[in-house]
């Protein structure tokens, strides 16, 4: 059985299945196609390769993506590909991928190649014991939370 995200699951429910235009391509289709092999169904520009992810499918197809990527404040992109609201343009964590991501529906675009870089970079990361598995929170939050993990690794040392 194909996992949806939600608004795809209810598309397809209600009849409306309707084709996306590529936001870098503008006139290319995106074609629905299965990924990694797997269970999900993304779309995919055949033109540019880059790939539209709905909310949710981008953790249920890689074991190593960012978990709840908040809504970015990043400068305005290219237009939604599902709801046409224009994307926000920011650095994947722990990558230097930028990403566009909708604040109205939570779909990510990766231009051709992104993919298997965030792919590549988080996975390496994984093996190396140095993988964040959530957003980097910013700001005095961000620095405390930095200054206590540093902390409890000299702690760590100390002890061993």
């Amino acid at each position: 059985m194909e996992a949806a995200s939600p608004a795809a699951a209810v598309r397809r429910a209600v009849g409306e299945e309707r084709l996306m235009k590529c936001p870098r391509c503008h006139d290319a289709e995106l074609a629905p196609c299965k990924a990694c092999g797997g269970d999900v169904t993304v779309e995919y520009c055949r033109h540019c390769q880059g790939v539209w992810f709905e909310a949710g499918e981008m953790e249920q197809v890689l074991d190593v993506a960012a978990k709840d990527l908040e809504k970015r404040s990043g400068y305005r992109s290219v237009p939604c590909p599902n709801c046409g609201e224009a994307m926000k343009a920011f650095t994947y964590p722990q990558t230097l991928a930028e990403v566009d991501m909708c604040g109205r529906c939570n779909g990510i675009w990766l231009d051709g190649g992104e993919f298997k870089e965030i792919k590549t970079v988080r996975e390496n990361l994984l093996r190396r014991n140095r993988l964040e598995g959530y957003s980097a929170v910013h700001g005095v939050k961000g620095a405390l939370i930095k200054f206590i993990e540093s902390a409890i690794d000299r702690l760590r040392t100390v002890w061993r």
